[in-house]
């Protein structure tokens, strides 16, 4: 009977993996060494780009509280139509030119880092309404920061009754700051 694992058969079939075990390796640490610099390069790259986009969005969210903590609702909340308690509403129409340049900027910013119109639209629909339709600033929040929170990949929508709120507080004074 013949012997089918000879020592020839067994040393040779060892040096080939051998050989192609570790031609295969050095190809491999070869690419690594040579690729692996871009491939952090590109992931501290993107890792920036969403963080200034984050920071992007901070800002923009911050810029329309404070328009909203500025503005006149009148005396009607636009949404349920329930008349809302005097000590709530500002004292004085304030001017809100002056943060006409944060406005802007801000939205400067959204257009450099999201393509996602509905984030430009809604923050835009928070300071602007078209002709004809009623201005319910809140009610644009809530589509912009629904909008954002999609695009953060957090797109999960929150139950019913954790609505956003506007919470305005009673005080004396009014102020811009």
């Amino acid at each position: 009977m013949p012997r089918i694992l000879s020592n020839e058969f067994l040393l040779k079939t060892l040096f080939e993996l051998v050989v192609i075990g570790g031609g295969i390796w050095v190809i491999e640490f070869y690419l690594e060494y040579k690729y692996a610099p871009t491939k952090a390069a590109e992931i501290l790259k993107k890792e920036n780009f969403l963080n200034a986009k984050k920071d992007a969005f901070f800002e923009a969210i911050g810029i329309a509280n404070k328009y909203m903590a500025n503005v006149d609702y009148g005396s009607t909340d636009a949404l349920t139509g329930n008349k809302i308690d005097p000590k709530f509403l500002h004292k004085h129409k304030p001017d809100l030119s002056n943060f006409e340049l944060d406005i802007n900027s801000a939205y400067s910013k959204l257009m450099t880092f999201t393509s996602d119109t509905s984030i430009l639209s809604a923050y835009f629909r928070i300071f602007v309404t078209p002709p004809n339709e009623k201005h319910i600033p809140i009610a644009e929040m809530a589509k912009f920061l629904k909008a954002i929170r999609k695009d953060l990949g957090n797109d999960v929508n929150l139950p019913e009754e954790y609505k956003l709120l506007y919470i305005v507080m009673p005080s004396n004074q009014d102020s811009i700051n």
